[in-house]
């Protein structure tokens, strides 16, 4: 089979390289899509903890000037002094305290006193805050770089300023975004970057974050060279997803193609579409010699498994829940075979193979009704020959018996075939008996072998005579044989010793010759 499978789909150029197509199609959508969604999840949630760190330490730096605040008076003296610098070296974020009166003059600082006045846009900034509080970026002659100056006006009209590096400031802010996601803090109008061509940046997403209170805006953005760095990074991940999503897809094309070409799924498709054929076996009567009836029965030629036996397809129709659809196909194909050859086939009768479990569905009787509406070419033509392969409940027996004579209400004949193989085949009889016993081909192949399979079928032969039943001798192979069935009283015979089973045709054709006298029984083909 997996012969067949490679031979339709051969690993070739072709299908490889429309695989391997679709999974960098694949690999290349879904790798940059989902860098792009991590990455901007990432700096959502990594900007919202930078911003709760800002915000944090700038309520920090306000609680220590409010302390400071608090205790202070307009008089610059030793103690003032030292309770300042007592204040910065136990702060972790200033590095120098001041303090200045309502006339926003500062005169007294924890380096000593002092004598200037603030900046006339600073304090503009404190009157229009309504919790009197800003902050500014100015150079820091202590400090000779550009420092953080907070400053706050308490309730007496004391403030104070406080310097802070900007480092200290942005300590947890650079921690949180890395040099991923650069940033910018804007204190007033001045600036403090993390990197030094900020406004230059190609991003793919900014966040402006404003902290109105203190005067303070963050800028924060993802450039696309963050991006474009990490995908570098999965170039080895993207190439083996490549090369393992190609082998996955062209080892699940070959798995459909497989379960395409076994059997369950070619029978599936062949009763789907109509392939199967039907192949017919005469029964002869042995008096007049005469084509008394044919037995249909199932064939298929699968594509991919050659001839299947007829009982492998009923066994698999049976597993795969078909066997209905499997039984209604055959009666079709005899209604088109009588519609076709009404006039051949006018005094002969075609039996259909059933199993018990189809006659107990509910919508048997109905389908068969509907078909011999469909082909009423079939009325008095039809026979049903019920297999006796499967033990039935008692339920299902009375259920069986009002079936059965439903069915011969409509003029079909009921044969029973397998005679032998079920328990309860003969207390079926004796409340249903059948048109016709078929004798199964085990007795008739043990004959002159078997010294009690002839007694065996004698007593079946008289069960059956006692209840006004036909009987077929099925099997019939050799002359032996049918010398033995005729003594037995057995009028009616099937068999490779008149023909096997043959296609309408040959079938057609067989019965002209036979009944003109040109054909040859044995084995007849």
């Amino acid at each position: 089979m997996l012969k067949n499978v490679f031979a339709w789909t051969p690993i070739n150029g072709k299908w490889l390289s429309i695989y391997a197509s679709i999974a960098l199609l694949v690999c290349l959508l879904i790798f940059p899509t989902a860098l792009h969604l991590h990455l901007t999840s990432e700096f959502e949630e990594r900007s919202s903890y930078a911003s709760t760190a800002l915000q944090k330490k700038m309520q920090t730096i306000f609680s220590e000037l409010k302390n400071v605040v608090d205790e202070a008076n307009v008089v610059c003296s030793d103690a003032h002094i030292k309770h300042l610098q007592r204040a910065t070296f136990y702060s972790s974020l200033i590095k120098g305290y001041g303090l200045f009166d309502e006339n926003y003059k500062v005169y007294c600082t924890s380096d000593g006193p002092t004598d200037f006045y603030i900046f006339n846009s600073i304090i503009e900034e404190i009157e229009a805050n309504p919790k009197n509080i800003t902050v500014s970026l100015v150079r820091s002659k202590n400090l000779g770089e550009p420092t953080v100056f907070a400053f706050y006006v308490g309730d007496k009209g004391i403030g104070a300023n406080a310097l802070v590096s900007p480092e200290d400031l942005t300590e947890e802010v650079a921690w949180w975004l890395t040099e991923d996601f650069p940033y910018q803090l804007k204190v007033g109008e001045k600036l403090s970057s993390s990197h030094k061509d900020f406004s230059q940046l190609n991003v793919l997403a900014n966040k402006q974050i404003d902290f109105v209170d203190w005067s303070l805006t963050l800028d924060i953005v993802l450039p696309k060279t963050t991006y474009w760095k990490y995908m570098y990074g999965l170039f080895g991940w993207i190439l083996g997803s490549w090369l393992a999503l190609t082998l996955l897809l062209r080892g699940g094309h070959l798995l459909v193609e497989q379960y395409r070409c076994s059997l369950a799924f070619s029978l599936k498709k062949a009763i789907k579409n109509g392939q199967l054929a039907v192949h017919y076996q005469p029964i002869i009567t042995l008096n007049s010699h005469e084509v008394y009836e044919m037995e249909a029965l199932i064939r298929w030629d699968s594509p991919y498994h050659g001839s299947v036996p007829a009982l492998k397809i009923i066994e698999l129709s049976e597993r795969l829940g078909l066997m209905d659809q499997l039984t209604w196909i055959v009666v079709r194909k005899v209604g088109e075979l009588y519609r076709q050859h009404s006039t051949s086939l006018q005094n002969i009768r075609t039996s259909v193979n059933v199993d018990r479990h189809t006659l107990l569905h509910e919508n048997f009787l109905f389908e068969l009704e509907h078909i011999l509406k469909e082909y009423p070419e079939l009325i008095g033509k039809l026979g049903l020959e019920v297999t006796e392969n499967s033990i039935i409940s008692d339920n299902e027996m009375n259920t069986m018996v009002e079936r059965l004579g439903a069915i011969k209400a409509l003029g079909i004949h009921l044969s029973v075939d397998d005679i032998g193989t079920s328990y309860s085949g003969l207390d079926f009889f004796s409340r249903f008996p059948y048109d016709t016993l078929k004798l199964d081909q085990v007795f008739i192949a043990s004959l002159g072998d078997d010294q009690y399979a002839q007694q065996i079928l004698v007593s079946v032969i008289q069960t059956a005579k006692d209840l006004n039943m036909g009987l077929v001798a099925e099997g019939v192979e050799r002359e032996d044989q049918l010398a033995v069935i005729a003594s037995l009283g057995v009028g009616k015979v099937q068999g490779y010793y008149f023909s096997r089973p043959l296609d309408e045709q040959r079938i057609l054709a067989w019965i002209e010759g036979y009944e003109a006298g040109t054909v040859e029984f044995v084995l007849s083909s």
